[in-house]
């Protein structure tokens, strides 16, 4: 999904047509898309297809198609980044240590949301803004069912630990997230978040960097 952006980035905006085949790890853009993960089916599909355009969501003017995640996630991020070629004995001792990071991660921050009709604040543990909303059905990996609704999903997590969002992801699996009450859901076409730091790091269609802070949200058709 990150070399996904990078093109989506340069095309966005223009008549030149994107096509996505999944050699990723994770291919979200490209299920959500119904594109085969299989790279001979996708190339065929993209051969017979017809284009349709989607909508793309930016952070501070960074686009991303997917989602950006902050809180929890950039760090597990950074850490699985780390753990890339090595030996398998080393891989595998360093995600049962990250596994542990996760069930014991307590860093909440404190944030005002603003979305142009609410101003709210609150701690949060991790906040996760997508490209359209996020299905409620059983699934391995969240899906949307439209790319072109012009909404962004804003999800919340005030677990006091990330055991809780362990346990979200396991609800999610069963389609059951939305009944968490440690997890608030809102949509909005912008959105700006302020934070006490000056910058932070944020994960954007699996992309680690760090942005300067307040951030501001958007949606384009």
């Amino acid at each position: 999904d990150g070399t996904v952006n990078g093109a989506a980035t340069r095309l966005a905006g223009g008549e030149k047509l994107l096509g996505i085949l999944p050699f990723g790890t994770v291919n979200r853009l490209a299920r959500d898309l119904k594109i085969p993960l299989d790279p001979d089916q996708a190339a065929a599909a993209l051969a017979q297809g017809t284009p349709d355009r989607i909508d793309v969501a930016y952070v501070n003017d960074r686009m991303f198609t997917c989602n950006c995640y902050i809180g929890a996630q950039p760090l597990i991020s950074e850490e699985r980044e780390a753990l890339r070629g090595r030996g398998l004995m080393e891989r595998v001792s360093g995600y049962i240590r990250l596994l542990r990071m996760v069930f014991t991660y307590r860093r909440r921050m404190a944030v005002i949301l603003d979305d142009g009709e609410t101003r709210t604040s609150g701690r949060i543990l991790s906040l996760a803004v997508s490209n359209n909303l996020y299905l409620e059905s059983p699934s391995l990996l969240l899906e949307r069912q439209t790319l072109s609704g012009g909404k962004l999903g804003v999800y919340l997590s005030e677990h006091r630990s990330g055991r809780g969002l362990i346990w979200v992801l396991v609800k999610a699996v069963c389609g059951r997230w939305r009944g968490d009450p440690y997890l608030s859901v809102r949509e909005a076409t912008e959105l700006h978040i302020e934070i006490r730091a000056s910058s932070i790091k944020l994960t954007y269609d699996g992309e680690i960097d760090r942005f300067d802070t307040p951030l501001d949200f958007r949606i384009d058709p």
